[in-house]
C-alpha cells in the first residue's frame, strides 16, 4: 500500500509534499506511468519505446528526445520557486500523481539537461523541445525500479 498525500489547494504542496522531496532526486508521473513502469520494471526513457503517455511537457522533452529519463532535482534546493515548472503543474489533468524517489546510489549518473543540450542540440530540429532549468537532471536510459528508493502518491482534491 502507498502512502497517500492528500491536497486540496495546491499551495499546500509547500507544507505537505515538498518536506518529503527536499534534498532527493524524484520522476512524478501518473497512475497509467505507474503502472507502466511496474509492467516493465523500469520507467522507460523514451516514449519511441512504447512507454505510456506521458504528461504534455514531457512528451517533448530534451532527455527523452536523447534517450534520458527526467527527474526533478531537489539535493541542495530549500525550495521549489518556478510555479511554472511545478511538479504537480505538469500532470493537471490527473486527479492523483505518483512520486518515484530514486535512490542516492543512482545519483552519480546523473547527467544536467544543460549538458545534454550542449552535447546533442541539433542544428536541423524541426520542433521545440522543453527542459526545466536548474531543477531537472536525467538518467541515461531506462531506470530500472530496483534504484527506486520510495514511492508515494498525492491525491489531488482541487479543481483550480
Amino acid at each position: 500500500m502507498l502512502d497517500t498525500i492528500v491536497l486540496s489547494r495546491e499551495n499546500q504542496w509547500d507544507s505537505a509534499v515538498l518536506p518529503l522531496v527536499r534534498g532527493q532526486v524524484f520522476h512524478v508521473t501518473s497512475q497509467a506511468g505507474l503502472v507502466g513502469f511496474q509492467k516493465d520494471g523500469r520507467i522507460r526513457a523514451s516514449s519511441a519505446t512504447g512507454s505510456p503517455k506521458t504528461a504534455f511537457p514531457s512528451r517533448l522533452s530534451v532527455a527523452r528526445h536523447y534517450g534520458y529519463t527526467c527527474f526533478f532535482d531537489l539535493r541542495g534546493r530549500v525550495d521549489f520557486n518556478d510555479a511554472m515548472l511545478h511538479p504537480v503543474a505538469s500532470h493537471q489533468e490527473h486527479k492523483q500523481v505518483f512520486y518515484l524517489l530514486l535512490k542516492p546510489e543512482a545519483w552519480p549518473q546523473l547527467v544536467s539537461n544543460a549538458d545534454i543540450i550542449k552535447m546533442s542540440w541539433p542544428e536541423d530540429l524541426k520542433y521545440p523541445l522543453n527542459y526545466v532549468p536548474d531543477y531537472e537532471v536525467c538518467y541515461p536510459g531506462d531506470v530500472p525500479l530496483a534504484l527506486i528508493d520510495s514511492i508515494f502518491r498525492v491525491q489531488l482534491t482541487y479543481d483550480d
